[in-house]
């Protein structure tokens, strides 16, 4: 082999190892991309069953200020 080609086969060879590592790194990354997404899942769901929890307790709460005796002082 010449030179030449010795060169470029290096250069091969250093581009396969680049692209090696460059898919694994992409497979790590999505995996957590996945992990992200479920867990961004399950706090939407939290979220969202907080909110209802909340509006079930707003009129409870409200009402029982309007049900409350007004201090003789006042």
């Amino acid at each position: 082999m010449n030179e030449i080609e010795q060169d470029l086969q290096e250069r091969i060879e250093a581009l396969e190892i680049k692209s090696a590592y460059q898919e694994d790194t992409i497979d790590k990354l999505n995996t957590v991309i996945i992990e992200q997404e479920g867990r961004i899942n399950t706090c939407e769901r939290t979220m969202k069953l907080l909110v209802d929890k909340l509006k079930e307790l707003q009129p409870n709460t409200s009402a029982s200020f309007d049900q409350q005796e007004i201090p003789p002082h006042y």
